[in-house]
């Protein structure tokens, strides 16, 4: 799977309660290409988010917790998890 843009293309993301997913970029630009259910767009995610991106887990209007995924990373470059 390609990139769509260079680097990090995903800076922060967003999983709602629902399943659905909003990514946005480093500038906090909505990016259409990686939103969608989980289930549907989670190799697009694997393939374009890295430890760096920020994880956010919430209720549509109503609550929203940082999440951390950076053990998926550690562990997907063969790192130690933190």
């Amino acid at each position: 799977m390609t990139k769509i843009k260079e680097g990090n293309a995903v800076s922060t993301a967003t999983i709602w309660t629902n399943g659905m997913v909003m990514c946005f970029d480093e500038k906090g630009e909505e990016i259409p290409e990686y939103e969608g259910f989980i289930l549907d767009i989670a190799d697009k995610l694997k393939d374009n988010c890295d430890e760096n991106t920020k994880w956010s887990f919430g209720k549509w209007q109503e609550w929203v917790y940082e999440a951390n995924f950076r053990w998926y990373w550690e562990k997907k470059k063969g790192d130690e998890p933190k």
